[in-house]
C-alpha cells in the first residue's frame, strides 16, 4: 500500500484499513494463531506464530500449523517469530536456512532482510498455484 501522506496529512493507506488496534489486533494462546491483525471487513492483514526455538522438527511443525490451521486461500503473507535461547545463535540461523527448503510447501527463497530475518515463498497446502510469502524472524535471548 502507498504510505505517502495525502494533502490532509493522513497516511493514504489509513483510509482503506480503518485500523483500530483495540478491535482488530488479537493475541491468542492455546488453539489459535498468536498474532492476528484483521481488516475491518474481517479478512486477515497479518498472521504470525510465535515459538521458542526447539529445532528443525519444531520449525516444520510450526509451518504446518500455520498453513493447515490458520491460513485461508485468500491469505498471501505470514510470519514466524522465533525466540532463541541457544548460546550459538549462528548455528540456529544456519539450521533455519538448511531446514526450510526441506519443507513440503517450500517453493523458493526470497532472500534475507538481515542476519536473522529470512524471506521465503511457499505454496498453499491444497493449491500449488497459490503462493504464500513467509518471513521468518529469529530473536536471540541468551
Amino acid at each position: 500500500m502507498n504510505r505517502e501522506r495525502n494533502a490532509s496529512g493522513v497516511n493514504s493507506y489509513e483510509k482503506y484499513l480503518h485500523f483500530h488496534p483495540e478491535q482488530y489486533l488479537r493475541s491468542y494462546v492455546g488453539g489459535k494463531t498468536d498474532i492476528l491483525v484483521k481488516y475491518t471487513d474481517g479478512t486477515n492483514l497479518f498472521v504470525a506464530e510465535c515459538k521458542f526455538w526447539k529445532g528443525e522438527v519444531m520449525l516444520h511443525q510450526t509451518i504446518d500449523q500455520l498453513f493447515e490451521r490458520y491460513l485461508t486461500w485468500r491469505d498471501s503473507k505470514k510470519t514466524i517469530i522465533l525466540f532463541v535461547k541457544n548460546k550459538d545463535f549462528s548455528s540456529v540461523l544456519s539450521t533455519i536456512e538448511e531446514a526450510i527448503p526441506k519443507h513440503q510447501y517450500y517453493v523458493r527463497s526470497a532472500g534475507a532482510r538481515g542476519e536473522s530475518s529470512f524471506s521465503y515463498v511457499f505454496h498453499f497446502p491444497t493449491d500449488k498455484g497459490k503462493i504464500i510469502y513467509t518471513e521468518i524472524l529469529a530473536f536471540h535471548f541468551p
